[in-house]
């Protein structure tokens, strides 16, 4: 059919859209061979949202951090998704955050890249409240990738998207409209990067559909196209990276629920499939995950990993949202594991915070911020993460090939780096100590713990949380600020002794360990002989 002859509405052209693969271009892009791109999740329609599109924008207005596009990464309208593809909510919670040239114009004119989180397809304890729900709830944000507006009519944004193959000309971010949503899934790619973006709501339902019908499965089941196309791209030896709106690995609450059930129910296969289908994909599910339809089934993120361990789809990093706090994980110097899982979850865009609730996998994480924010992403044969936060304005770096923090020392403090390394190194044993602590000892549901102890409760832990970012930070202090920063925090007077498993007591044991003297020793003897290379006056330090 000839376009001129085509008339198509935005729901149309999103009902024919399907996973495609689409190479970018830009000039800012000419001198580089890599991406740049900003990464934040669980953002839509919160309370924070906005000042952190305003950090978006003072990070962006330096040349060397201004991004190719922004990744959001899902949750864009809490706490229901859409009725429509053209509602208000567009304008008022992502044109005026992210494409404002008067409240943004540092990334105003920088395209968005959205996928879907579990609340735009109305997925949650709470859906009934709302009707629609699912993949049709979700695709009014697709459709509004293709609505006729300012950036172009619907079936000029059809051609661009739907007849687009790899070998054409580019989708050029220079041009490119703010809200890009072609499909449910689709993957962007440029020189030797590739990330594909896909709808993790249904990514298990559609596995099983593509397991029980193998090559009958049609090509915009997204477990079928997400295993052909990366089998290309691992072919051409790409930087291959993954953006769902669901954790692999969480140390929040939902470790410890069983939540399947909210992604694939029996009774909904029924009512939206034909029988003879639905029940093949019913034995597919308890043949693979045999208490799959028992109460309420497994913990979601624990069958997504397991998928994609069966498909053999291994990425260097996958970005995720979902829980609304900023961590990374990197199991990479785990010897027993068999799927290597290099995550950085960007769930602090603007939803209320949630804390940690889980502590099992800490030798394999890099850091847990309970802060909004967002992450700058660097590409190349290893990426790079720059953290970014709200509340205490803290920068945090990480690499892919490793979960240590990168950090800068300054000329003038080169001297006293591997003084200070060691004793942040002994306090983060104090930290890892203290969490393995909790581990063994919390219950097994919603990270409550059996006794009233403070040291032990919500506080202890976000004490724990704090240390552990302050000892990661990008720009280090000097080795007695260091020092002097631990004890403001952990020496002062208390009402009750510290128990045997506190914090404060671990750190004082470590200390004792590797130096012969408690925490505030240390302090005291460090300031009576300073180091040679310090040059700013010692601080002091009031209790």
């Amino acid at each position: 059919m000839q376009r001129q002859s085509m008339h198509l509405s935005p729901e149309q052209a999103a009902k024919s859209s399907r996973p495609r693969v689409y190479r970018i271009t830009s000039a800012k892009l000419k001198d580089r061979k890599t991406l740049r791109f900003f990464v934040l999740g669980c953002q839509g329609k919160a309370a924070a949202q906005e000042k952190v599109a305003q950090l978006m924008n003072q990070i962006a207005a330096y040349p060397d951090n201004k991004p190719d596009f922004i990744l959001l990464l899902g949750d864009n309208f809490y706490d229901y998704g859409v009725a429509d593809s053209h509602g208000d909510d567009f304008d008022a919670y992502f044109y005026r955050m992210y494409a404002d040239h008067e409240n943004v114009p540092h990334i105003a004119g920088i395209p968005c890249f959205v996928i879907l989180g579990n609340h735009d397809e109305n997925i949650h304890k709470k859906s009934f409240l709302e009707p629609e729900h699912g993949i049709k709830r979700g695709m009014h944000q697709v459709a509004h990738t293709y609505n006729t507006d300012k950036y172009g009519e619907t079936i000029e944004k059809f051609w661009l998207y739907a007849s687009h193959q790899q070998g054409e000309s580019a989708l050029d971010l220079d041009t490119l409209q703010p809200w890009n949503m072609p499909s449910r899934a689709y993957s962007l790619i440029f020189e030797n990067d590739q990330l594909f973006c896909i709808d993790s709501n249904t990514y298990m339902r559609e596995y099983f559909e593509y397991f029980a019908k193998g090559d009958k499965t049609e090509l915009s089941n997204q477990a079928r196209w997400l295993a052909e196309e990366m089998q290309k791209a691992v072919a051409a030896g790409r930087n291959v990276m993954l953006a769902q709106h669901h954790p692999l690995i969480t140390p929040g609450k939902r470790a410890l629920e069983a939540d399947s059930i909210l992604y694939f129910s029996m009774d909904e296969l029924m009512k939206e499939t034909d029988h003879a289908l639905a029940n093949e994909i019913i034995d597919v599910a308890k043949t693979l995950f045999p208490k799959i339809f028992i109460d309420s089934g497994y913990p979601y993120h624990q069958l997504l990993t397991e998928i994609l361990k069966r498909q053999g789809l291994q990425f260097n990093t996958i970005f995720t949202a979902h829980d609304h706090n900023i961590y990374y994980v990197n199991n990479c110097d785990d010897a027993h594991t068999d799927y290597r899982i290099c995550q950085i979850t960007s769930g602090g865009g603007g939803g209320s915070l949630q804390r940690r609730k889980y502590f099992k996998d800490q030798s394999k994480m890099g850091c847990f911020l309970d802060e909004h924010g967002f992450v700058k992403v660097n590409c190349g044969k290893i990426n790079q993460f720059s953290i970014h936060t709200l509340e205490q304005r803290r920068h945090l770096e990480f690499a892919s090939d490793h979960n240590n923090a990168l950090r800068y020392y300054p000329d003038n403090m080169l001297g006293e780096r591997q003084k200070t390394e060691k004793f942040c190194g002994v306090m983060k044993v104090a930290i890892d100590k203290y969490y393995s602590f909790l581990d063994g000892n919390q219950k097994k549901h919603f990270g409550i713990f059996p006794w009233k102890q403070p040291t032990h409760g919500a506080e202890g832990v976000l004490r724990a949380n704090e240390l552990w970012a302050y000892l990661c930070q990008a720009e280090p202090d000097s080795y007695i600020e260091t020092i002097s920063k631990v004890c403001q925090k952990f020496c002062e007077p208390r009402f009750t002794e510290p128990s045997k498993y506190s914090l404060v007591t671990l750190i004082n044991e470590e200390c004792s360990r590797n130096y012969g003297m408690d925490l505030m020793g240390l302090y005291k003897h460090e300031s009576q002989h300073p180091s040679p290379s310090a040059s700013r006056a010692l601080p002091r330090i009031i209790l």
